[in-house]
């Protein structure tokens, strides 16, 4: 890692960074925090780093420091849970991601409230990536209900997060106003029919989504159903993934 920041540290047109499989350790986030300093990188992913308490202090303070970075991927990185609340911490201190993904962490509903406090400040964030993860019924409800203040993301991905019937009602209930929203994945949480049939009424309503992800979810005839009228009723709607 000693290396590769030396040997990046002056390329100012370097502008995505992926690390992958490779513990990053103390050293490593330091140095890619020299990196984050000395170029204009745009996007940085970090994959299966074990990002642990001291690195994610390094990488806190490098990318609030950066006014560069736009998109930010930390996934399957086994977070504890103070560490992925500071990690979350990013988004009220650097204000021009776009782009913030921490799936596959197994973050549960203090997490998703830490998020939705997040977003009823943040006028920056578009993109929000949570799958694979275990917010839960509550930790969803709270950030569908920041949803209702937030008119700045269109991309929410809560794929297989065990929302519940009540973290799927207040998505829906968020939809039938929100405007702002194009893309929502809800795929693999268990949604049974009575999710199904508020999530159609929602997409009745709704006028900004285009992408609607409900695969491998428990919808029966009359689910299917019920979401193909709605999309009818719907003058938005391009992409409906019921598979």
């Amino acid at each position: 890692m000693v290396q590769l920041a030396d040997a990046l540290g002056s390329c100012k047109t370097l502008s995505t960074l992926y690390i992958s499989d490779d513990r990053l350790g103390l050293y490593g986030s330091k140095n890619l925090a020299d990196i984050l300093q000395k170029t204009n990188l745009k996007t940085l992913k970090l994959y299966r780093v074990e990002i642990g308490e001291h690195e994610a202090n390094v990488l806190v303070d490098a990318v609030s420091k950066n006014s560069t970075l736009t998109s930010l991927e930390l996934h399957d990185n086994q977070l504890k849970k103070n560490v992925a609340l500071k990690l979350i911490q990013i988004l009220n201190s650097n204000t021009g991601l776009k782009k913030f993904g921490i799936s596959s962490n197994e973050l549960e509903e203090e997490a998703g409230k830490e998020l939705a406090n997040t977003l009823l400040t943040n006028t920056a964030l578009i993109s929000l990536g949570l799958s694979s993860n275990q917010l839960g019924s509550e930790g969803v409800k709270a950030i569908a209900l920041s949803l209702n203040i937030n008119k700045n993301l269109t991309d929410l991905d809560l794929y297989s997060n065990k929302i519940g019937y009540d973290g799927v009602k207040a998505l829906a209930d968020t939809l039938c106003n929100n405007t702002s929203l194009a893309s929502l994945n809800l795929g693999c949480n268990g949604i049974c029919s009575e999710g199904i049939k508020a999530l159609a009424d929602a997409l009745s309503k709704n006028s900004t989504l285009t992408s609607f992800d409900l695969r491998d979810n428990e919808i029966n005839t009359e689910g299917v159903i019920e979401l193909e009228n709605s999309r009818y009723k719907n003058n938005t709607l391009i992409s409906l993934n019921i598979n």
